[in-house]
């Protein structure tokens, strides 16, 4: 977000920080699936304008399936084994 009038920007109430250039950032956590960001930004005067945003997470691993082998293996020195899955 960018204009020279800015005095802040709050994203879900925490004050994010200017970087310079007029460009404002903030670290936060996200929750898996859906997060809704409130951001508001206030000019000199005091006005104030607050637009939402969704950011989408998704923080699950691929799933492996059909393990193979799905024992233990104990290997001597030279021997191999395949492992596979789909």
């Amino acid at each position: 977000m960018t204009d020279e009038n800015i005095e802040s920007v709050e994203m879900n109430g925490a004050k994010a920080e200017l970087l310079g250039n007029d460009t404002y950032s903030h670290r936060m956590l996200l929750d898996n699936g859906e997060n809704v960001i409130e951001i508001t930004a206030t000019d000199k005067a005091g006005n104030k304008t607050t637009k939402n945003i969704t950011v989408f997470a998704k923080f699950e691993g691929p799933v492996i399936e059909k393990l193979t082998p799905q024992e233990d293996h104990y290997l001597d020195t030279g021997e191999s084994v395949k492992i596979t899955m789909v």
